[in-house]
């Protein structure tokens, strides 16, 4: 190992927040006008995400959202250990977090997990708003360029289920 015990969590530490950073600002181009109608619209087309959603994109938009890891291993070094666990985590977050109803105990959405990592909750309010929340995996951007919205009421109504 080259890098060390130590590199591996932080390497996908800096991957994850690198391929959010492209994932948000690509997302937030795809909904302009011209571009959601040629690209992005079809994923829209679930107003109430299902799992199959996060599989339902343009090729474009595919080739586009896919490109970025392999570019990175080119300029980061990342044990394949490690790429491994980040395309699981992608999976798992783009099947969860399309879910349409949340998954998470009541207690995390409140908590630090909630106030920071996208859940099915947040993103499906991107589904029916479209004009926000458009992180993968943090809420870092949303909040930051002021389009993090969390809706109490859907929280409540999902603590009730």
């Amino acid at each position: 190992m080259d890098y060390g015990w130590v590199y591996l969590p932080l390497s996908l530490f800096i991957y994850l927040i690198l391929h959010d950073t492209y994932f948000y600002w690509t997302h937030r181009w795809l909904h302009i006008p011209s571009i959601y109608r040629r690209f992005h619209q079809v994923h829209h087309e679930s107003i109430n995400p299902t799992p199959w959603t996060s599989f339902s994109f343009d090729p474009v938009e595919s080739m586009m959202q896919a490109i970025i890891i392999p570019l990175m291993v080119f300029i980061i070094p990342i044990h394949i250990s490690m790429v491994g666990l980040l395309l699981t985590l992608m999976t798992i977050f783009g099947v969860v977090n399309h879910t349409g109803y949340e998954v998470y105990p009541y207690s995390w959405i409140r908590g630090f997990w909630g106030k920071h990592w996208i859940t099915p909750t947040h993103h499906t309010i991107h589904h029916h708003k479209f004009n926000c929340n458009y992180g993968l995996y943090f809420r870092f951007w949303d909040k930051l360029m002021n389009t993090d919205i969390m809706v109490k009421t859907q929280i409540n109504a999902d603590k009730r289920r």
